[in-house]
Parts: structure tokens; C-alpha cells; sequence
């Protein structure tokens, strides 16, 4: 975002976050198109998906990620039960809403996959677009 504010870049990718800052008046992007499925909800409401012949999602993916030096599986699985239990309730939805954030509810080992699959897609994608130096 500094970049994109100083000139440096013409495009980023961001979030709610981003459309926040800019509905409070502060200088900044403008959301031209949301990469989902479908149109978000909450403050990103108003943001179009893309036209025809653009077949991309590009979901930024937030979550607490645990290093390979975890050991205790215990603990592991009170995080992954914990996170699950959490994503179950209405204040929830209501902040994910809010910060125009999809439905996501991947933990564990389901969530590990998706992100390593998402991460290979994003690699592909940026390909095709020309953006990855070869």
C-alpha cells in the first residue's frame, strides 16, 4: 500500500482493511474489483467482480499459522478446536462481515492444503500475467 501511495506501483492486491481507510476519506486506493466467487458482504458490498473473461479468485488468505517446531499435538488440536469452535458464532459473522472479509472456516491440515494449493495457483496465475521474472 506505501508504494502504491507513493507512485511506485499502479495495482495491489489488499483487503477490507484498505476499503476502510478509503470510505474514511483517507488518500489511498480505490477497490476496483473483488476476486471471489461471489460479491463480498459488509463494507466491501459495493465492489464489482470483474467482467467476463476474467476467471480469477484471489482470496487474501488471514489466519494464525503454527511453525514446524510444534511439537505438541495436543496443543495443536486445542488451537485448530478452538478456532473452529469461534468460527461457529454470530460475533464472528458479524466481524467478518464487518471488515468485508469471504466466508473461510479452513483449520488444520484442510487449511494447510488450501493455502499450499492457493499459493501454486497464485504462482501460475502471475505467470500468465507476466509478473514473475524468469
Amino acid at each position: 500500500m506505501t508504494a502504491l501511495q507513493g507512485g511506485h506501483v499502479q495495482v495491489v492486491s489488499g483487503c477490507g482493511r484498505d476499503r476502510r481507510a478509503q470510505k474514511a476519506g483517507r488518500p489511498g486506493a480505490r477497490a476496483q474489483a473483488v476476486f471471489a466467487e461471489e460479491r463480498l458482504e459488509g463494507i466491501m458490498n459495493d465492489v464489482p467482480r470483474p467482467g467476463r473473461g476474467f476467471d480469477i479468485q484471489w482470496p487474501i488468505i488471514r489466519g494464525f499459522y503454527m511453525g514446524p517446531k510444534v511439537s505438541d499435538a495436543r496443543a495443536y488440536a486445542f488451537w485448530v478446536d478452538s478456532f473452529n469452535k469461534m468460527m461457529k458464532t454470530d460475533a464472528y459473522a458479524a466481524l467478518r462481515a464487518e471488515r468485508g472479509l469471504f466466508p473461510f472456516s479452513k483449520t488444520g491440515p484442510e487449511l494447510d492444503t488450501f493455502v499450499k494449493a492457493r499459493v501454486k495457483a497464485y504462482r501460475e496465475i502471475a505467470d500468465q500475467f507476466g509478473l514473475i521474472k524468469k
